[in-house]
C-alpha cells in the first residue's frame, strides 16, 4: 500500500512498511477521547529502545528514543 498523498501526511498518515499509521497529535487524542462518553485521565510518552525500530541499530543511536502516547481515559456513565 502507497502513500503519495500530501494531505495523508499533513493529516499524519504515512507508510509504515506497506502499512498506511496514522500519528497522532496530543490535542489529537485528548479530543477523540474526551467526549461525552469519556473523559480523559492522564496522557503521557512511552519511551522503548531503538531495537523495536531496527533489526540491529546503529551503536551511536541513543535518545531521542522513539515513543508512542499512552492514554489514561475514565469511561462516563
Amino acid at each position: 500500500m502507497k502513500n503519495d498523498q500530501p494531505k495523508d501526511v499533513l493529516e499524519g498518515v504515512v507508510n509504515i512498511e506497506g502499512t498506511l499509521t496514522k500519528h497522532y497529535l496530543f490535542a489529537e487524542l485528548y479530543s477523540l477521547f474526551n467526549s461525552g462518553k469519556f473523559v480523559v485521565e492522564a496522557i503521557d510518552q512511552l519511551e522503548y529502545d531503538w531495537n523495536t525500530e531496527f533489526t540491529s541499530p546503529p551503536e551511536w543511536m541513543r535518545d531521542p528514543y522513539p515513543w508512542d502516547w499512552i492514554v489514561e481515559v475514565k469511561r462516563v456513565k
